[in-house]
């Protein structure tokens, strides 16, 4: 009997279940809900969740705190699994801090992304400090618009519209930014493929897969 992993589809047999230290029931949890991953050892390595899912969960936060009082947030994946996050939020300002998670290279874990709701006729999303602008063409944000890329934004799109339902207003205008995009920036290659001035926000399945030196061996 195999279990299948809902983010990459990948079947996890019994076996590798059964190497695990981890106990059985919070193991299975752990892979149900998309955030842990079994290698063939047993072993266990947690994923987590991307830039857009992050931007997500603090645009989600920033519109339902226009109306209460907001600290922990659902919100959809692309993979149609619900990531669930902690956030800081009041008055319509949200701060959501990106996951720590095992890949070894993530240099956005810990990052903390900004959402400013004000009410709208209709919903908005721009982008603000520390989100890169795409310089050339080729890219799938196209040049001289934001880099969110077009499953990030619309998993942002569906999010703040779940939260525009849930607190009965009509729209929102909601700008994302990251502090400390720009400084981050610099130790990717973005400036090589044509993102200035920022961050990419990312992710096709709205997790970031784990990834260590061990892993690569296997």
């Amino acid at each position: 009997m195999s279990i299948i992993d809902p983010v990459n589809k990948s079947k996890i047999p019994e076996e590798w279940i059964n190497k695990s230290t981890v106990p059985r029931d919070e193991l299975l949890e752990g892979i149900k809900s998309g955030m842990l991953v079994v290698l063939s050892d047993g072993s266990v390595l947690r994923r987590g969740y991307t830039t857009g899912t992050t931007a997500t969960v603090a645009a989600k936060a920033a519109v339902l705190s226009l109306k209460k009082d907001v600290d922990r947030v659902s919100v959809p994946t692309p993979v149609g699994l619900r990531a669930v996050m902690d956030v800081r939020a009041k008055d319509g300002h949200a701060v959501a801090i990106k996951l720590k998670n095992d890949h070894e290279s993530d240099i956005t874990r810990g990052l903390e992304f900004e959402a400013k709701a004000v009410e709208s006729d209709k919903i908005n999303i721009t982008a603000g400090e520390g989100i890169g602008i795409v310089t050339r063409g080729g890219l799938q944000s196209k040049k001289g618009y934001p880099a969110i890329n077009p499953k990030p934004m619309q998993q942002i799109k569906d999010a703040v519209a779940e939260a525009v339902e849930e607190i009965g207003i009509k729209g929102v205008d909601v700008e994302l930014s990251l502090p400390r995009g720009a400084e981050i920036a610099k130790q990717t290659l973005n400036s090589r493929i044509g993102v200035e001035g920022g961050i990419s926000i990312l992710g096709t399945t709205g997790f970031v897969e784990p990834w260590n030196d061990h892993l690569g061996e296997m």
